[in-house]
């Protein structure tokens, strides 16, 4: 939060100055009391399992200097204290306020899938080029996290690049009201968020509030694919829209990158990534840098170097095995794209697909797993190792000529990947981030270290 000072948060926030308070440039806001830094502000929430309230004496242990508070903590407090009604609503407005002393231009992402992948991929494109940018380190798209990752923005930045995540119908206007863009994108529309966003129809209509909510001093991207899943009336932006159409350019891949060729404006291109929707994504976002006036010989040269964010499509080797690490996290969209990216990826050994589970689909999640399963016909996979309960529905599902295996934990699918594997297999790993499918990897690599002793 560069720039912001104690007197503009009493500002931001409509609160009285009380005299004794000193003004100090503030280095960053921060939610959760370990990350606090000296001369950090301290903006504690109630949570459903955590208070932040009860967590204060951490939070100036380790140098918070001003603390923004929902009930009055007394007087053994030695940083001054900002009594406000609602937590959430004071960080956004501390957001809303460091916004509007930022001069650089908000770029918004949403999608189904895909948000993380495109903000790292679009910091990428301006990095080195004559346009300074910012994007938050972390996946922070959520009524806690846009503000957050607005607040972490310089002042004096050219383009500040932000994710905007929705659960249910209303939270996109919410978030436009925090931080409203000034170009923006959708980056995919599938089946994510269910439980709360209930069909298709009304996740197209919520992630397209963002690209409608752009002024007509802006500019709106939408690829093909997204085009066709909004309406009519949907259809319709006060910004510039650009219409991005996949089909304009061919490519190939080697197994390790692809190789675009009579790109409109790139002509040819290498791009470092290892499946059809992330060459998408990184296209889409070319376009965008484009627009945004990045030199075509700094884009080319970016995408041929481009880096994933950590458990998206991440290839790792762990001894002589090689694993796609994808689990970040899951739904039926990003599903289907991990496994398609396992059929293709050039395999000496055996392909095994390790599926857990895919959740907040609401009264779907059934069904949508036992959909997942009957699809596993269509990859080319040797063997599906199932983990946990919703997992062991893909199970049920699956055609009977696939070689299923379940097991009830992330543990049980390392002692069992850890006998199972021979060299050059190729495993993926998928699944929900509850589930906490990475530590297969982790423990997998002890067991072979010990195997090896």
């Amino acid at each position: 939060m560069s720039g912001m000072t104690i007197h503009q948060v009493y500002a931001a926030l409509k609160t009285a100055l009380p005299s004794e308070v000193s003004d100090a440039e503030l280095p960053k806001v921060e939610v959760d009391s370990r990350l606090i830094t000296t001369g950090d502000i301290f903006v504690a929430l109630p949570g459903a399992h955590s208070d932040g309230h009860e967590h204060l004496d951490n939070a100036i242990a380790n140098g918070a200097q001003l603390l923004v508070v929902q009930r009055y903590m007394g007087k053994e407090f030695p940083v001054p204290q900002i009594v406000v009604a609602d937590g959430l609503r004071a960080l956004a407005d501390l957001a809303t306020f460091h916004r509007a002393h930022c001069r650089g231009k908000v770029i918004g992402i949403t999608g189904s899938v895909g948000k993380t992948t495109a903000k790292d991929f679009l910091l990428q494109l301006f990095s080195k080029s004559q346009f300074s940018a910012y994007a938050a380190p972390k996946s922070y798209n959520s009524e806690i996290g846009l503000p957050l990752a607005m607040l972490g923005a310089p002042r004096d930045v050219d383009f500040i690049v932000l994710e905007y995540g929705i659960n249910e119908p209303g939270e996109m206007q919410y978030l436009i009201d925090v931080v409203k863009p000034d170009m923006a994108t959708i980056v995919a529309i599938g089946a994510a968020h269910l439980e709360g966003l209930g069909d298709l129809q009304t996740i197209a209509y919520e992630k397209n509030r963002l690209l409608q909510s752009v002024s007509p001093r802006g500019s709106v991207w939408i690829d093909n694919l997204c085009r066709k899943l909004l309406n009519g009336e949907e259809r319709r932006w006060l910004a510039e829209p650009h219409f991005y159409d996949h089909d304009t350019y061919s490519y190939s891949f080697d197994g390790t990158k692809f190789a675009v060729r009579n790109h409109p404006r790139l002509g040819e291109a290498e791009v470092a990534c290892i499946a059809p929707h992330e060459l998408r994504l990184a296209m889409l976002m070319a376009d965008i840098a484009l627009g945004c006036k990045v030199s075509p010989g700094h884009i080319k040269e970016s995408l041929s170097t481009l880096v994933k964010p950590h458990g998206r499509l991440q290839q790792l080797r762990a001894g002589d095995v090689d694993f796609i690490d994808d689990s970040y996290n899951a739904n039926p969209t990003s599903m289907l794209t991990a496994l398609q990216a396992l059929s293709e990826l050039p395999c000496a050994g055996r392909r095994i697909a390790v599926l857990g589970s895919m959740l907040d689909l609401g009264s779907q999640q059934q069904e949508l797993h036992a959909k997942m399963g009957r699809s596993l016909d269509e990859f080319a996979i040797d063997t599906v190792l199932c983990v946990g309960d919703l997992a062991s529905v893909i199970a049920d599902a699956a055609p009977q000529h696939i070689r299923v295996v379940r097991v009830a934990d992330c543990p049980a699918a390392s002692i069992f990947l850890s006998s199972y594997c021979a060299a050059d297999d190729l495993v993926l790993l998928k699944a929900s981030r509850a589930d906490k499918l990475e530590s297969v990897l982790v423990d997998f690599e002890e067991l072979l270290s010990t195997t090896v002793k």
